[in-house]
């Protein structure tokens, strides 16, 4: 009875974990799949005026597409353009730090 209950609370907390997106505004890409967003907001939860750049890694698993749901490549993705993340894992974006890319939707170019 005990590792049914146990069972059942493992599944709930991991259903209830689910994953993190953030739309961001793209500051650059660089040459080894890397996109730079500013995530300040993610990270200070404040009205401050001050940047915080967060990197995201594109690695071959991550899904590119339009917001149409056509693929599209990582040299789509330009400087100002408008980016939906989700990222690999329901972590919160709580430091500077480089975070992995499950999908990535692209809204304009």
């Amino acid at each position: 009875m005990k590792k049914g209950i146990v069972i059942i609370f493992s599944m709930l907390l991991v259903g209830c974990m689910g994953t993190k997106t953030f739309t961001w505004e793209v500051d650059g890409v660089s040459e080894d799949d890397v996109i730079a967003v500013n995530c300040s907001d993610e990270l200070n939860k404040t009205n401050n005026d001050f940047g915080v750049e967060c990197l995201i890694e594109v690695t071959d698993d991550t899904n590119l597409v339009d917001n149409q749901g056509n693929e599209i490549t990582i040299n789509d993705i330009q400087e100002g353009s408008n980016i939906k993340v989700t990222l690999t894992s329901s972590i919160e974006i709580k430091t500077k730090d480089n975070y992995k890319a499950e999908e990535i939707v692209l809204y304009n170019n």
